[in-house]
């Protein structure tokens, strides 16, 4: 079987089982940089199958010890996921990992860290409501949420708009800050900790950074917060068959979709309250306006609007093969480190990579038509990237939001200061054995038919 462009996303399996065991021979090592040639190495050396079996028992003495006292925190059961979902999703990725075992000792111990981690959040958030149980009073009204395709320039104008003297952002070091325990210095501390790969390799840290600029004052993607086996599922699911009841279940669940989306709210809330020691005084206004934004959302619009009825929904758009050349790259990046050396193929993740995305173009284009009176905003990369302020100014004036001469200054300094897109992300759909053919369905072209092309 080869890739095409009638591929359907329950094949994805069948090309693994012909692809995954016996690496290509024509995609040499120096496309993915020597750094990851020393990682590789690494997992080698360390990759005997028992140090690769997963083992989440630390997240589960973590969620067995952040529930014991539930009961304390006014509307818990509204305020935090249930334990029994979170154990449901923690017990599927466990095993769909041991399952599998396509997963490097490293990506197995660090899909527990990963897991560990995410729940850490959601016991800072149990923790700060049982001691300020009004905070969950706290109204989130008219969020800008940025939906996307990934590459298509949402960080880009998450940024933007964040910079808005009237917005509240989702920096990375508050989604890293236990507010009772914290300072901003601890807080910077754990976005290297949680973000950057600094004990795997500085190396790797800086292949990241050149698809996706990390630093601590930057707003970022709610990733860690939606729930915490979403999106790292989704790092690991190139390992794993796409039709296994594993992925369904942790990529595709409705429910879990909408737990994440209220611990989100419940965040954004704790974010905006002044019991927050590290929150500004001018951050509790009622004036004000979150923005964030995560591509993942866009395969639950519905969920998502269920949590925020009165979003501002900003659609991002670019070619469907442009966003792939990018995307491809990104996630080889990212599965490198989590991938047994001998079951590595590039090729596997460029069409793992482009089945996703496929999936998420259909998602939003059946949006859009099942919804045609919403006032929703879509905006093109092309545009983005040529004028990014008229962009924002074109994106307040559909809102109706005041677009001020104080932010109109800030944007021009912002944009004046920019460095340019590192030539890294510019890559070739052929260092991933691809085609514009291989990656351009039906989904695709009619993405492109209503977003993007004549624009």
């Amino acid at each position: 079987m080869t890739a095409g462009k009638s591929l359907p996303m329950q094949h994805l399996g069948e090309i693994q089982k012909q692809t995954t065991i016996v690496p290509r021979k024509g995609l040499p090592m120096q496309h993915w940089g020597e750094m990851r040639c020393h990682i590789r190495m690494l997992n080698w050396l360390l990759g005997s199958e028992a140090r690769r079996k997963a083992d989440f028992a630390e997240p589960r003495k973590r969620l067995d010890e952040m529930y014991a006292g539930l009961s304390e925190v006014k509307d818990a059961e509204a305020a935090l996921p249930k334990k029994e979902r979170l154990l449901e999703m923690m017990n599927y990725f466990e095993e769909a990992l041991n399952k599998y075992m396509f997963q490097s000792f490293i990506g197995a111990k660090g899909a527990a860290i990963f897991v560990d981690r995410s729940l850490e959040k959601i016991q800072w958030a149990y923790e700060f409501f049982r001691k300020y149980p009004r905070a969950l009073e706290k109204k989130i009204e008219k969020p800008i949420i940025i939906l996307g395709l990934h590459r298509t320039g949402s960080t880009t104008l998450q940024r933007l708009l964040s910079l808005d003297p009237s917005a509240n952002e989702m920096n990375l070091w508050k989604i890293c800050a236990d507010p009772l325990n914290d300072t901003y210095q601890s807080a910077c501390t754990k976005v290297r900790r949680d973000f950057t790969f600094d004990a795997v390799s500085p190396s790797f840290q800086q292949g990241l950074v050149d698809y996706h600029p990390m630093e601590p004052d930057l707003p970022d993607e709610d990733s860690m917060l939606v729930f915490p086996f979403f999106r790292v599922a989704a790092d690991y699911a190139v390992n794993y068959p796409s039709e296994s009841v594993h992925v369904q279940k942790l990529m595709n669940d409705p429910q879990q979709q909408r737990d994440g989306f209220r611990f989100v709210r419940q965040w954004m809330k704790m974010w905006s309250v002044k019991e927050n020691p590290l929150v500004k005084p001018e951050e509790t206004e009622e004036t004000r306006h979150w923005v964030i934004k995560n591509p993942f959302h866009g395969h639950a619009i519905n969920e998502l609007l269920e949590e925020f009825p009165d979003a501002r929904l900003v659609f991002t758009h670019r070619k469907f093969a442009d966003c792939m050349k990018s995307m491809a790259g990104l996630k080889l990046v990212n599965t490198a480190v989590l991938t047994e050396p001998t079951m590595f193929d590039s090729h596997l993740i460029g069409m793992n990579a482009t089945i996703f995305e496929q999936i998420l173009a259909r998602r939003t284009v059946e949006f859009v038509k099942e919804h045609p009176s919403r006032d929703d905003v879509h905006v093109t990369h092309k545009k983005i990237m040529a004028d990014p302020i008229g962009t924002v100014r074109d994106i307040y004036e559909q809102f109706g939001m005041p677009f001020t001469e104080e932010y109109h200054q800030i944007l021009k300094e912002f944009v004046a200061g920019s460095p340019p897109v590192p030539s890294a992300v510019k890559k070739s759909l052929s260092h991933f054995g691809l085609t514009v053919d291989d990656v351009m369905n039906a989904d695709a072209a009619a993405y492109d038919a209503m977003f993007v092309d004549g624009k």
